[in-house]
Formats: C-alpha cells, structure tokens, sequence
C-alpha cells in the first residue's frame, strides 16, 4: 500500500494582468489548481481547475474576486490546503469619446481590448443633419453626430437664387442642402 504525503500550501498567486472579464496568473504553476470565487467566498473542491496558460476567463465586469492556489493530487500526495487569497478586481469599462456606426446607428464603445460593448445610452438612430458636398450638384447627407453617409450622392437641382454670407456665395439644394 502507497502512503501518500502531505503538501504545504504554494504562495498566493500573483496577477500578471486584468481586463473587465479575464485575469491572466503570473507564472502559472503546472502542479497547480486555481480558484477564482466571489471575494470573502471559501472555494469549494470544484471551484479549483486547471487554467491554460494561467487564464481565467468570463469574469463579471468591475467585481472583486478572490484568487487561490494549491498543489494538485497526484498517486503519491493530497491536494495541498488553499494558499492565502489574492483579492483583484476586474477592469471597469473605458468608453470611447468617437462613435462607431453602421447603416441605422451609431454608439460609444469599449476601449478595452477584446471588448465589444456599447456604452449604455449612447445606441441611438443617425441624425441626418450635415451634408458633404460632392462633384457637380451631388452632395451626399451625412450624420451630424458621427458623421457617417446616410444617403450616397444625392443629385440637387436648385432654381434658388444666390445667397451670400461673410465667407461665400451659394445655392440652397432643394433637398435643403
């Protein structure tokens, strides 16, 4: 019969970086099992895993946890016991000052890298209030808040008359452009 041995417990990990939804573990240990649990929550057995390349992933944006370590068992040693926790907290959200946009919309984003979410309230339909003046008679309308094409190469007839302002003569486009 195989005696197995005792374990002490390995030093607290140590965070090589953090974003809004993953912490990555400085030098993760092969023999090693981590837990990743809400801060001041003991880890149960089936919270510690092994994480490829130390990488803990789908963490809640801006929410403190608490990381911990122990030796893994093997044929001929228990698990160790915990080691300390090492509390961090996820990145919160850095928001763009420019606007992203497709046909309809436009919205702040993420600053973040490898995030993809919309800052709540900016989501909002383009405001057709600009216009870019093109070759000829065409111009095309833009969206005043991101500046994106709403309509491509509208062709303007105008029968106005000239107008004038401190900086140049003009025609107003039917379109009132």
């Amino acid at each position: 019969m195989i005696k197995k041995a005792s374990v002490a417990a390995p030093n607290a990990p140590e965070l090589k970086d953090a974003t809004e939804t993953t912490f990555v573990i400085d030098n993760p240990n092969a023999n090693y099992e981590y837990a990743c649990v809400a801060t001041g929550t003991e880890p149960a057995n089936s919270d510690f895993k092994q994480f490829s390349e130390g990488k803990i992933t789908g963490l809640i944006v801006n929410t403190s946890y608490d990381l911990y370590a122990r030796a893994k068992a093997t044929d001929t040693a228990f698990a160790s016991s915990n080691s300390e926790a090492t509390t961090a907290s996820t990145l919160d959200h850095r928001w763009s000052t420019d606007l992203k946009y497709d046909e309809t919309h436009h919205w702040n984003y993420c600053l973040n890298e490898g995030c993809n979410e919309k800052q709540p309230g900016t989501y909002a339909e383009h405001n057709p209030s600009d216009y870019e003046k093109l070759e000829g008679s065409k111009h095309n309308i833009l969206c005043y808040n991101c500046g994106a094409v709403i309509t491509a190469a509208v062709n303007c007839t105008s029968d106005a008359e000239w107008e004038y302002d401190a900086n140049q003569h003009y025609k107003t486009c039917g379109c009132g452009n």
